[in-house]
C-alpha cells in the first residue's frame, strides 16, 4: 500500500518558506531519480483568522515504511522543520464497486 508524505510550513517568513519549498523540492527531485517517490502536489491555503497562509507539498511514496524512514531523514537534517509539519498518510484503496453509481446516465 503507498504512502503520501505532506509537508506543511508556514507562508509568514517568506524568505524561509522560500528555502523550506527549494529543500524539499530538490530532495524529491533526487528521490524521483532513483524511483523512490513522486511529486503529487505543492498547494496554498490562504490565511484564515489568526492564522497565516500556509504551503503544502504532498509526495507519493511506494509504502508506509519508506514515507516514515524519509520523514525521520529529513527531520534530522533540516533546521527549518521546527515550522513545519511532516505527516505521512496511508493510500487505501477504494474499490470502485464502492463508489456511488450516477443516477442519470
Amino acid at each position: 500500500m503507498g504512502a503520501i508524505i505532506l509537508c506543511e510550513f508556514p507562508l509568514s517568513e517568506l524568505a524561509d518558506a522560500i528555502a523550506a519549498r527549494s529543500w524539499v523540492l530538490e530532495r524529491v527531485a533526487l528521490l524521483a531519480m532513483k524511483g523512490e517517490a513522486e511529486l503529487k502536489f505543492v498547494g496554498t491555503v490562504r490565511s484564515a483568522r489568526g492564522r497565516p497562509a500556509c504551503e503544502t507539498i504532498a509526495i507519493r511514496v511506494a509504502d508506509v515504511a519508506g514515507a516514515e524512514a524519509i520523514v525521520t531523514r529529513w527531520r534530522s537534517k533540516a533546521r527549518f522543520f521546527d515550522d513545519t509539519t511532516l505527516r505521512v498518510l496511508r493510500i487505501a484503496p477504494v474499490p470502485h464497486a464502492d463508489l456511488p453509481v450516477p443516477l442519470i446516465p
